[in-house]
């Protein structure tokens, strides 16, 4: 079922095929996807142009197997995928999955990020810091940078931060909600990320979505604010 879903990308996160299809003829260059899961981004961009570089960074070992397979199976070209996330320092972390599915897309190596919920898997991750990395793996330029990485936004910001500096990517990122001030540890992190953004000349827009999940427009933001709606937990951040 899941490889029938992949295999017509726009079957799931339609608003995100839109805005790819209307993304991606502005700019050249590598697709970089932090936060591969089960490569419901890399089907969207290989289906818009099949030879576009990808590069995707994933740290659940089971999700790449399933991303190879998907590879393997469409003969997608010019796509790596690194078994591992990114952060400031190389090591080894928890992925934390609420879900008893191995490959659930809400696992997050950011301790206690869902405090209310329980953590069913616990999985040993690698983390890698840019500067264990190869030198020329981030060729050709970077134009366009996907985080999907559910809580851990700002360290893979950081972690790329002389990418962002040298080639401005266009950035999709997802950053969950704090749903109230009492959250202190995502607030905090929230306007981290923002305030990271904005020293780099990134401007915020807040992907807005139809009821039937389609893409309806990018609505320019100030402030991402305190809230609790999982449909406006998605953004574009432009130079």
């Amino acid at each position: 079922m899941l490889f029938k879903l992949l295999a017509a990308p726009g079957e799931t996160e339609p608003w995100m095929a839109d805005l790819l299809a209307q993304l991606m003829p502005t700019r050249q260059g590598l697709f970089v996807d932090v936060g591969v899961n089960l490569g419901q981004t890399l089907a969207k961009v290989k289906a818009i142009e099949p030879g576009r570089p990808y590069l995707g960074f994933e740290p659940n070992p089971a999700c790449v197997a399933f991303t190879e397979q998907l590879i393997e199976s469409r003969s997608l070209r010019d796509c790596r995928i690194i078994p591992a996330g990114l952060a400031a320092n190389t090591g080894v972390a928890d992925l934390e999955i609420p879900s008893t599915s191995p490959l659930g897309s809400a696992g997050s190596a950011v301790p206690g990020f869902r405090p209310s919920e329980r953590i069913r898997i616990r999985k040993a991750v690698i983390l890698l810091a840019l500067e264990s990395l190869p030198a020329d793996i981030f060729t050709p330029d970077v134009a366009f940078v996907k985080i999907d990485v559910e809580g851990g936004e700002l360290e893979v910001l950081q972690t790329l931060l002389p990418i962002i500096k040298r080639d401005r990517p266009i950035i999709m990122i997802e950053i969950l909600p704090c749903y109230s001030t009492d959250r202190t540890e995502r607030l905090a992190r929230q306007e981290a990320v923002e305030a990271l953004l904005a020293g780099c000349g990134y401007r915020l827009q807040r992907v807005l979505k139809t009821s039937d999940d389609r893409l309806k427009t990018l609505d320019p933001v100030e402030r991402i604010g305190i809230h609790g709606d999982l449909a406006l937990c998605d953004y574009v951040a432009r130079a």
